[in-house]
């Protein structure tokens, strides 16, 4: 025990004869040292950044041509996000895009309801009281918007549960599952 007292001291002495007074002490980051330093009692450092929002666009009408108006969502992923982006189409322009100039097909009252998104394709039900006077826009800004979110490349419309015919950017009807391709050609100025 003796021995021990003495060592704790010597070490002291050569500590103190180090020259490192109060105000050369440097702290060290835990999370700098190696594992086996510092073992399981560390904690695990924390992401305090906020989680990076998805994005999508919306489709709207500018001079003959449709217009795409980035939104941030706040919904998560997938469906949600979707949703919200379809919930904002359905809206309409907001102050800041009917300032640029942009309308929209879809009638005041229409709603569209994402009913299943599985892999690549969504199904949208749509519920309107009187038909867009401009149908192929109409369909055009849900496709479009509903493709600019990742991951969607195919959308099935539905009318009350009820896949239905719609028309194609060529004037062609169709009740096959649409794609971006089939409006992309109402995204240029038409002659």
């Amino acid at each position: 025990m003796r021995g021990r007292i003495v060592r704790v001291l010597l070490l002291a002495l050569v500590l103190a004869g180090c020259g490192l007074g109060r105000g050369n002490v440097v702290d060290i980051d835990p999370m700098s040292l190696p594992q086996r330093l510092v073992g399981s009692s560390t904690p695990s450092p924390t992401n305090t950044a906020e989680p990076a929002r998805a994005t999508g666009d919306v489709y709207f009408s500018s001079d003959e041509v449709l217009v795409q108006a980035m939104r941030t969502l706040n919904a998560a992923p997938g469906q949600p996000a979707l949703q919200e982006l379809l919930d904002d189409l359905s809206a309409g322009p907001d102050g800041r895009d009917r300032e640029r100039g942009y309308s929209s097909a879809l009638p005041p009252a229409t709603r569209l309801r994402v009913t299943s998104l599985q892999g690549d394709v969504a199904i949208v039900d749509l519920a309107v009281d009187q038909p867009p006077p401009d149908q192929t826009t109409a369909i055009a800004q849900i496709v479009l918007t509903t493709t600019s979110l990742p991951g969607v490349r195919r959308v099935r419309l539905t009318f009350n549960g009820k896949p239905i015919n719609a028309p194609l950017a060529n004037g062609a009807q169709t009740n096959r599952l649409l794609t971006r391709g089939d409006y992309e050609a109402m995204l240029i100025a038409r002659p």
